[in-house]
């Protein structure tokens, strides 16, 4: 409904109105049209900036997502393919960036893989190497920590003291390191404290007790380990066996003491054969003498008293040159089996007046040594002598020649069935002019000839208790081509 005043001019004073009734549908419907046209409008407008909005997605944001996917990838450590995008923008100039340092940091990281590679394996290497060394070492090496427990117990370690890694580790290093007696307990309070005043013990001389209780002669050099702060992480002890460098230095003095007396034992010898060949002729002059002018008298039996001690005398000064003796010359390979019958033959008689029973028990199979026939034969004699010295009347002496257990020597071996040797005595036998036979029957240079002249062919003789009882002597003559030089005296 809309009005409009009319005016009918001055003549009519009253105003008029003049009123129109509109119908409410026609006012309606063109605001229910303008309405429908701005809902659409609104629509296209909305279709439009939505268009607007995916494709400034697909221009701007998928590139991000694709460059920040990339960069995950890469954080992982995988492998990043180029990024291609086109926006002909920045985006694209970030992406082709992003490709050149992702390509960078690639080959940055093979060649860092690579070379933790190469030196994860000169470690793995070195470890192996090293965890070599000490596994198959000679000599111990043990580890220790701060509370004096056993935490590294190589193959030496178990050789040498007999226990096992498993029954060591954990353990007290006192508990298997035991001292041998006061003497001991002693030295190894002196050795901590001058681990705790230096931090380091080099071949400290010592003895210890092994598994089974055996005494054993060590030289240990301990050193104590600390953390670059100066921390305490314990210690590390290197163990070897001072036994054979024992044998080895009395080896040395016995070879030096044996090579002063066999000089004198030359010159003795020498001297004292002169005079003996005159007095021994002279004797046999009066002899003649004797028997064709007195033969009853008593004189005759004095005469051979002189004569006799004379060849003993002969026979002293014999045994004196052998053991000066240094002919290498007959060196050769020698038949053991062959000089062992032979010597039999001669002595059965011989120790058979004795009422004694001589076996000999040869191997089938016997290698030939290279060595000096006749100083062999100077053992074999020797020691069956020995031993028939040292049986009583209806014993037994066994000469046996047998190869080695593991096959590098052939051992000569001779026991009987006397009282034997005490263990105290056993390594003085061999000491020069020593003898246990009562005055007058011995000269005590049998067995110390043997000695030398197993020593210069690089064997061994051993003394110990034979089976059943009795004595027994060992000799060890170790194999060798035919035709290699003859051996110097050997130390070891």
């Amino acid at each position: 409904m809309s009005f409009r005043p009319l005016s009918l001019g001055t003549s009519f004073g009253t105003r008029l109105f003049l009123y129109r009734v509109v119908p409410y549908e026609a006012i309606v419907a063109p605001a229910r049209s303008f309405l429908v046209s701005v809902l659409i409008a609104a629509l296209l407008v909305a279709l439009l900036v939505l268009g607007i909005a995916v494709l400034a997605a697909d221009q701007f944001t998928e590139p991000i997502f694709r460059i920040r996917d990339a960069t995950w990838q890469l954080a992982r450590h995988e492998t990043v393919a180029p990024l291609d995008v086109r926006t002909n923008d920045e985006l694209e100039d970030l992406a082709r960036d992003f490709t050149l340092v992702a390509q960078l940091v690639a080959e940055h990281r093979g060649q860092h893989e690579a070379t933790i590679a190469e030196r994860t394996r000169v470690l793995e290497h070195t470890h192996a190497e090293l965890t070599d060394i000490l596994e198959h070492s000679a000599d111990g090496i043990i580890g220790v920590d701060t509370t004096g427990a056993v935490t590294i117990w190589n193959q030496g370690a178990e050789r040498l003291f007999g226990y096992s890694p498993e029954g060591a580790i954990g353990e007290s290093v006192n508990a298997v390191l035991r001292p041998s007696g006061e003497r001991a307990v002693r030295e190894r309070a002196v050795l901590l404290r001058e681990l705790e005043r230096e931090g380091a013990v080099v071949n400290f001389l010592t003895e210890v007790l092994a598994k089974d209780g055996t005494p054993i002669q060590i030289t240990l050099t301990q050193t104590r380990i600390t953390a670059s702060d100066g921390r305490p992480l314990g210690s590390s002890l290197i163990v070897r066996d001072n036994r054979l460098q024992s044998r080895l230095e009395d080896q040395m003095r016995r070879s030096e003491r044996l090579s002063a007396i066999s000089v004198m034992a030359a010159g003795l010898a020498h001297e004292i054969n002169n005079p003996l060949a005159i007095i021994g002729n002279r004797i046999e002059c009066m002899q003649r003498d004797i028997r064709d002018r007195w033969a009853d008298s008593a004189l005759a039996a004095d005469a051979d008293v002189l004569q006799a001690h004379v060849e003993r005398l002969r026979e002293l000064t014999s045994s004196l040159l052998r053991f000066a003796s240094d002919d290498h010359s007959d060196a050769g390979a020698v038949a053991l089996g062959t000089v062992a019958a032979g010597t039999v033959a001669l002595l059965r008689r011989t120790l058979g007046a004795r009422r004694l029973e001589l076996e000999l028990d040869v191997a089938p199979v016997v290698p030939l040594v290279i060595g000096y026939e006749k100083a062999i034969e100077t053992v074999i004699v020797n020691l069956l002598l020995n031993s028939a010295d040292a049986t009583p009347a209806g014993g037994t002496i066994t000469l046996a020649i047998r190869p080695s257990a593991g096959g590098e020597a052939v051992e000569i071996e001779v026991r009987d069935t006397g009282p034997g040797i005490p263990a105290a005595m056993r390594e003085r036998i061999f000491e020069p002019f020593f003898t246990t036979k009562e005055v007058g029957r011995g000269t005590g240079l049998g067995l110390t000839v043997c000695r030398s002249i197993v020593d210069r062919h690089g064997g061994s003789i051993k003394v110990d208790a034979a089976p059943g009882g009795g004595c027994r002597f060992v000799v060890s003559i170790p194999l060798q081509l035919v035709g290699a030089p003859w051996k110097e005296p050997a130390y070891s």
